[in-house]
């Protein structure tokens, strides 16, 4: 408990007292918070929120294009072809 800070000592915070037995009833807890918690994997619609900003130059933004294309391990070539359109 010494290590928790921020949201996780809030959740921790919020168990009711006694209710921890056990360092895997702990562990097995708070994997299950963590897992809830985790950011929903990215899906092919989320390509078109990729937009060239303003002022980015080409190479930076199809580096950034890029990185976000490996998260979501697409090998549909023309929907990232169409998401330039």
């Amino acid at each position: 408990m010494g290590t928790f800070t921020g949201t996780t000592m809030q959740w921790f915070s919020g168990l009711p007292n006694g209710h921890i037995i056990s360092f895997d009833q702990i562990f097995e807890l708070f994997r299950e918070q963590l897992i809830v918690n985790q950011a929903p994997p990215p899906i092919s619609f989320d390509l078109f929120g990729v937009k060239h900003r303003q002022g980015e130059s080409l190479k930076n933004f199809l580096n950034r294009f890029g990185t976000f294309t490996v998260k979501f391990q697409t090998q549909n070539e023309a929907l990232m072809v169409h998401t330039f359109g």
